[in-house]
């Protein structure tokens, strides 16, 4: 159900008769934290090219190797996207009709993808009510972002390996960086970014869910968190022997006194 998202990039995609590439990175929605497509990497690594892959084309992915839904041919032949500028709606819907994959951008915001439902609870990185030191912190560089955003015309698309190294910010200090991402991988969404603590404990690593950011400021590669320094440096951490299973879910979101998605009672 969980995989790393520095897993995921790497691994070898099937197609309905063969070997086709590899994955390359991830773009996610930065408005909800679902994974949008995956960048894969089609023939060799100098000649070939890279193409988007909706969620929708493949199947939940195995140990080493994810399979898609589609003949190496029909990847092939799907529209040239450049993965060096920002994805535009055109090109989307384009891609979106030549695979027959639903239109996500019609679904609520907090659905995913695949057209369901994520969790409840979600910051918006433009929406969230900030007050007092956190509106010091976050508002003006997310309202920044936001007017940058609407005068590009970009769409919200967002890349793993971009975020991978942004600073983070708790309430009242930066703590470290954003190492990787554990991916829910069946319905296709960020669960929680895995965070190195290096500047107030050397060595620990901690995770922290979407619900919890206040924001992004993209141009200065920070992720702002509803949290104070301290919090964190005493909360659940990360070792080579944790097991991210529902138990340790709930110890998680226990400590932070946060609302858990997986509650019934909870959900949209």
């Amino acid at each position: 159900m969980f995989k790393n998202a520095s897993r995921l990039i790497g691994m070898s995609l099937d197609a309905t008769d063969g070997y086709i590439g590899r994955v390359d990175d991830l773009y996610f929605d930065d408005q909800n934290w679902a994974v949008r497509y995956v960048v894969a990497q089609i023939g060799l690594k100098l000649l070939g090219r890279k193409v988007l892959l909706s969620p929708a084309a493949l199947d939940e992915p195995g140990d080493k190797s994810i399979r898609l839904r589609y003949s190496k041919e029909k990847v092939r032949k799907s529209p040239d996207i450049n993965t060096a500028e920002p994805v535009s709606r055109k090109l989307e819907k384009e891609l979106h009709d030549y695979f027959a994959w639903p239109y996500y951008w019609i679904y609520p915001q907090h659905y995913s993808s695949l057209g369901s439902a994520i969790y409840p609870g979600l910051t918006y990185p433009s929406g969230f009510p900030l007050g007092g030191q956190k509106k010091t912190l976050a508002a003006e560089a997310i309202e920044k972002e936001k007017q940058t955003e609407d005068t590009m015309g970009q769409w919200h698309l967002r890349s793993v390996d971009e975020v991978d190294g942004y600073h983070i910010q708790c309430t009242d200090q930066e703590i470290g960086h954003v190492e990787d991402f554990i991916i829910d991988d069946q319905r296709w969404v960020i669960r929680y970014l895995v965070i190195n603590t290096k500047n107030i404990l050397p060595g620990k690593k901690v995770v922290v869910a979407p619900q919890w950011v206040l924001g992004i400021d993209w141009a200065e590669t920070k992720v702002y968190v509803d949290i104070p320094a301290q919090a964190i440096e005493q909360g659940p951490g990360l070792t080579a022997d944790t097991q991210f299973d529902r138990e340790f879910e709930e110890r998680l979101y226990d400590y932070y006194h946060r609302p858990k998605y997986w509650k019934k009672k909870d959900r949209q």
